[in-house]
């Protein structure tokens, strides 16, 4: 975010005076043409198909800034049921949202299940949980909800870091699949969470490889990868580069590729960049 110290300076070609004597200072103003350039950058750079932009609303859920991200044809990843809730009254269809959350309650599975919003569980007891909780809704509201029945899960990659807070881990996978096939749940999504603002693409990469392997072992029912957190932006001036995007993307192509090849079919690739998108545009 930049601050603006100059009473001469223009946000949008708007001089930020005049913005200052229409709406009062303390003022934050996010300029929506800089918006668009970012995301455009993370699309152009991004030679894989099908890929998706899920803006992480954690950053800023100012619903501007999701009306205009939905315009540009992205979606919405909640944190939080109250994301979620945010993204609806942006505007955002419920198909076009994406929620892993860690402490998903009952009553916020009953939530996903009434508005047909997308989840990645964060662990086995979560993915039974989901279960147990859409058998109850199907029972209470009289219909089966066949498209409910596929569902992400975030991974813990036990071999690039030995503790998590969050993700099923790899060595619990076979027991995911043995709960999903009991319950009649199919494990589309693996999703991973790679940190918080991080610049150095080729750390930023070093474990995608891994999620890859984690892809090819649920095979044909795999219909998306999604990552999810840390792509960075550089605050400091004479700080890191910026995040590498164009890098990012024809990394991701090389890997997304192979892993369509070996199980037959297009995966789709999700991302959700949040500070990223809207950093630059904040005065």
């Amino acid at each position: 975010m930049v601050v603006a110290t100059e009473a001469r300076m223009s946000i949008g070609g708007i001089p930020s005076a005049n913005l200052a004597s229409e709406f009062g200072t303390p003022l934050y103003v996010y300029d929506a043409d800089e918006v668009r350039r970012c995301y455009r950058r993370i699309v152009n750079a991004v030679p894989y198909a099908p890929v998706t932009i899920h803006y992480a609303c954690v950053t800023n859920a100012n619903l501007a800034i999701m009306r205009l991200i939905h315009e540009l044809g992205g979606g919405i990843h909640a944190n939080t049921w109250g994301d979620a809730v945010m993204a609806l009254h942006a505007g955002s269809p419920s198909r076009n949202i994406v929620y892993s959350g860690s402490n998903i309650s009952a009553d916020d599975f009953q939530n996903i299940f009434a508005n047909r919003v997308r989840v990645n569980v964060n662990s086995l007891s979560q993915l039974r949980q989901y279960a147990a909780v859409l058998r109850d809704f199907e029972r209470r509201n009289g219909g089966n909800l066949d498209n409910m029945r596929g569902v992400g899960m975030r991974i813990h990659l036990e071999e690039k870091m030995l503790y998590s807070r969050m993700g099923v881990k790899t060595s619990e996978l076979a027991e995911a699949r043995d709960i999903a096939a009991r319950e009649g749940l199919r494990l589309t999504g693996v999703h991973y969470y790679r940190g918080t603002g991080t610049i150095h693409i080729h750390h930023f990469l070093e474990p995608f490889p891994y999620l890859m392997k984690v892809g090819k072992q649920l095979g044909e029912t795999l219909e998306y990868v999604d990552i999810g957190g840390g792509f960075g932006f550089p605050y400091m001036p004479g700080g890191p580069d910026d995040f590498n995007w164009e890098f990012f993307g024809s990394s991701m192509n090389g890997m997304l590729e192979d892993l369509s090849n070996t199980i037959g079919r297009r995966v789709s690739l999700v991302l959700e960049p949040g500070r990223s998108v809207v950093a630059s545009s904040g005065y």
